[in-house]
């Protein structure tokens, strides 16, 4: 069975890197197909809420808690992992592995990939990180640092990133644009930062391998998770945090739920869903499809995809039924499931592996923990993970002859390196003796040790090592015996597993801790030796030094306090919880399709050197038109009444951010300003001619993201037309009508807050008496079974204006931006032009004192609260009327004879 259609691109892959490529690909028009081997939530909302309540029950509290696998899409658990009494270890489940010591970083298959998961840090890397040759290993980037930069930028504006660049650049060594700030502000240190900063900051420890010693200080971590915006972000644009389901929330913010790992429960850390949220129309994401392997023609040209897809299996229910096979077809193909799938999937599909690089040179993060109690209480288990870490041992000369490392200080206690709270309780519960304690010792007991907790995290380089690789378990048939060329491939209670073990005699793999995996003198290994022949061997020959690591932490305690015997020191892999550099390119990874390129140094592409700053214009697509409305939208009689009122702004920007997260309140020499606008038009339906009454709430407003394109005028510059960018437009936050019609189209058209309401009405008429004077009464009601208007005998607030007297200032400031936000998130914008001007008037002027005036009736409803919190008592600043001059007449009769 085949896709309908062919697309230009089909990605594999809905995590981080995968929405990303879609997303990009797809503001730029491209029809992008995203294949996702988990399932996509109908309702993302929901899908949030059940996955915090999977993990508030998991009676395990790890890392994949929120997800509950399908039979067809396993992933390498952390507890398909167990150590054994006499050493070494076992691993089960979906990853098989041979090897003295395991690769433990797991991932997940779901839809957003592990990027649900992940820390949240985001640290750049140093400009050294790019040519390792320079201190005897590894092998040059085609790219420096210089390069990718503006990329980093880039990256940092989608995820949102919260840090400090001069504290970046000073204590980091991070070279940035002259002006550069990060779109947020860093995440505030946590009480264990400050401890650690008031005690280390400025002391220098000697590093043996450096030969001179290193300065040690506490460094905030840069955070893919909403802090404070940064008003000088984008030359003084700002930036509006991105909350739940890809929406701008100005008000989002991380609030320490100290559940990072695995889910947010405030929507503050950047997910791929955030992305997913906001593809283009031309981007389609089929969920439950496992890729099988990429179809190429008879010139090795990737053609398409062959997935396999399961049926969807009731809620928490992991069986499924039986598979199908499908393909989809298009011009290019973007490998983006996990770099264990990517090489996987193009094992099983038998390209780009001449070189035998595929799945070669595995990297992972290698950590070793340090954990104690501090002499006082720090407050543990609140925030991120961690917020702020020890940076000067990843740079220098020290890298010849050991890893480069940070020390990564964490503030969940001894969560990683022991397991939850829980373990401690236990321990005092049941003593040493078997009679723990009970009571209000117990109590004291616990609030002491958990108080006092803290971790160190060392967090060390890992080098390029060709026997740390994936390759396709021999033992296992494939899921569709059809398809004989896939027979290496497994099938174990229904998912795919490729086999992770060494090459040659399956000898360990090179992850160790304590002793850092680094080429032995030579710089450049023959990566493709026969499979008899002896292969170097990637030993270290530098470690990092116990009497180093011991001085660091004697600097930070003083005289240690022990638990049990001192502190305890562990060496691990970081099991499922992905390094902030995950999904970066790696030397080994970028060189290895080069080694066969031979000579004595590689081959380096030519450089480019992008715009720091460019960025292709997308052209967006236009809001859609349902029918049966048809635009423009065409009035044949209009009289309009608007009553501006200058307002303090804090209560406006709380109602703004919530309604319309992606405007900004205009600014009217610090104040804000809101108005209100009754509407009676006869108008063209679908079904017919109507009269219409309406009236608006509104806040004047722009688009955050056009800050830097709004010129600066007065209120009564604005009111009378001389913003000519349009960009200053009306924010409607109520709108009541009259007529159901008029009710569907301004939400359907244009994402109007629009609801029923009735009106009394008595404004000046070519018919009534000469005057200016006019008075407007809103009252409840509501939509009836019918669709006709039901009226209730509720006032919900009226308001007037005398202007008899007043001199007008003719004015014509139209079109009128309206602004809307749809249900999910989007904004958009709909001009009102009128082809006659307005009159507008001044009522900051002696003779209009109390010349107009709101009242509140019902100020218990929604609307009443708004308009109470918005105006208050607060006097109208201006009016502006206009109504149709006659188009036809109707004279006195005569008498005939």
């Amino acid at each position: 069975m085949s896709v309908p259609g062919r697309y230009d691109v089909i990605v594999v892959g809905g995590g981080i890197a995968g929405s990303l490529v879609a997303r990009h690909l797809g503001d730029r028009g491209r029809r992008v197909l995203v294949l996702e081997a988990g399932v996509r939530e109908p309702d993302p909302e929901r899908g949030h809420r059940d996955a915090l309540g999977r993990y508030f029950v998991a009676p395990a509290k790890v890392p994949s808690s929120p997800y509950t696998p399908h039979g067809a899409v396993a992933w390498p658990e952390v507890t398909d992992l167990r150590g054994l009494e006499d050493g070494g270890y076992r691993a089960g489940g979906y990853l098989i592995q041979d090897g003295e010591l395991p690769y433990a970083s797991g991932y997940l298959r779901v839809n957003g990939g592990t990027g649900n998961i992940w820390t949240g840090l985001t640290p750049r890397m140093l400009p050294e990180d790019f040519d390792t040759e320079a201190f005897g290993y590894g092998r040059s980037w085609p790219l420096s640092y210089t390069d990718l930069e503006p990329y980093y930028r880039t990256a940092e504006h989608e995820m949102g990133v919260s840090a400090d660049a001069e504290e970046q650049h000073a204590h980091v060594g991070l070279p940035f644009p002259d002006g550069y700030v990060f779109p947020m502000r860093a995440i505030a240190p946590s009480r264990l930062d400050r401890v650690m900063a008031q005690r280390l900051d400025g002391q220098r420890v000697a590093d043996p391998a450096a030969g001179g010693g290193v300065e040690l200080r506490a460094v905030g971590t840069p955070h893919a998770r909403n802090g404070v915006p940064h008003p000088g972000y984008g030359g003084g644009a700002g930036y509006v945090p991105v909350g739940a389901q890809g929406r701008p929330e100005a008000g989002n913010r991380c609030v320490g739920h100290a559940m990072c790992i695995p889910h947010c429960p405030a929507h503050a850390k950047y997910t791929p869903l955030k992305t997913q949220a906001r593809w283009g129309a031309s981007v389609t994401l089929v969920d439950r499809a496992v890729a099988r392997r990429v179809l190429v023609d008879g010139n090795g040209r990737a053609t398409g995809v062959e997935y396999l897809s399961y049926p969807a299996a009731d809620r928490g229910q992991p069986d499924f039924g039986p598979v199908t096979v499908h393909t989809a077809s298009a011009d290019v193909v973007v490998l983006a499931a996990h770099v264990i799938e990517n090489a996987k999937l193009l094992l099983m599909s038998g390209l780009a592996n001449r070189s035998g690089q595929v799945g070669r040179n595995l990297m992972d993060h290698p950590v070793l923990l340090t954990w104690g109690l501090m002499p006082e209480q720090i407050g543990p288990y609140r925030g991120p993970g961690s917020t702020s870490g020890i940076e000067g041992f990843r740079a220098g000369p020290g890298r010849r002859l050991r890893a480069p490392f940070r020390i990564e200080i964490g503030n969940w206690g001894w969560v990683w390196a022991k397991g939850p709270v829980d373990t401690d309780v236990a321990e005092l519960l049941h003593g040493t003796d078997g009679r723990g304690l009970r009571g209000s010792e117990l109590r004291r007991a616990v609030s002491d040790r958990i108080g006092r907790q803290f971790t160190l995290q060392f967090e060390m380089e890992q080098s390029a090592d060709p026997a740390n690789r994936v390759t396709l378990d021999p033992r296992q048939r494939d899921i569709q015996p059809r398809q004989p060329r896939q027979r290496r491939y497994g099938r174990r209670q229904g998912g795919l597993r490729p086999d992770l073990h060494s090459s040659g005699s399956r000898g360990p793999h090179r992850v160790q801790c304590a002793r850092l995996a680094r080429p032995l003198r030579t710089r450049r290994p023959d990566l493709r030796l026969p499979r008899r022949r002896a292969r170097r061997r990637y030993a270290h020959h530098g470690q990092l030094p116990g009497d180093l690591r011991r001085r660091s932490m004697a600097a930070l305690l003083g005289p240690p306090r022990p638990v049990r015997g001192g502190l305890r020191q562990h060496a691990v892999s970081r099991h499922l919880q992905p390094h902030p550099d995950h999904g970066r390119p790696r030397p080994a990874q970028l060189r290895a399709d080069r080694s066969r390129l031979g000579g004595s140094r590689p081959a380096r592409h030519p450089r480019r050197t992008p715009s720091p700053w460019s960025r292709p214009v997308s052209p967006l697509p236009l809001p859609p038109v349902a029918a049966p409305y048809q635009l423009p939208f065409h009035y044949g009689a209009l009289h309009n009444i608007g009553v501006d009122f200058l307002v303090d702004p804090g209560p406006v920007r709380e109602v703004l951010a919530k309604q319309h997260p992606a405007l900004t309140a205009a600014d009217f020499g610090g104040q804000a300003l809101v108005s209100l606008n009754y509407q009676l038009y006869f108008a063209q339906y679908p079904s017919g001619g109507g009269i219409t009454q309406e009236i608006e709430v509104n806040i004047i407003a722009y688009p955050t993201a056009a800050a830097d394109r709004l010129p600066q005028v007065s209120y009564p510059q604005y009111a009378q037309g001389y913003d000519q960018s349009k960009l200053l437009g009306i924010a409607r936050i109520h709108v009541l009508c009259d007529n159901p019609l008029a009710i569907d189209a301004g939400r359907v058209l244009y994402a109007e807050p629009k609801y029923p309401g009735w009106f009394k009405a008595d404004m000046p008429s070519p018919n009534g008496p000469a005057g200016e004077t006019w008075n407007i009464r809103c009252h409840a009601a509501d939509l009836a079974s019918d669709g006709s208007i039901q009226q209730r005998d509720v006032a919900l607030f009226s308001f007037s204006a005398d202007l008899n007297t007043l001199r007008p200032v003719t004015a014509n400031n139209t079109p009128i931006t309206g602004y809307g936000t749809e249900p999910g998130g989007k904004a958009l914008a709909g001009p009102m032009n009128v082809y006659q001007p307005y009159h507008w008037y001044d009522l900051t002027v002696p003779a209009a004192s109390d010349r107009a005036r709101l009242t509140v009736h019902h100020e218990t409803g929604a609307l009443g609260q708004d308009l109470t919190h918005l105006i208050g008592n607060t006097p109208p600043t201006g009016a502006w009327t206009f109504q149709s001059p006659p188009v036809a007449a109707h004279h006195r009769p005569y008498y005939l004879p």
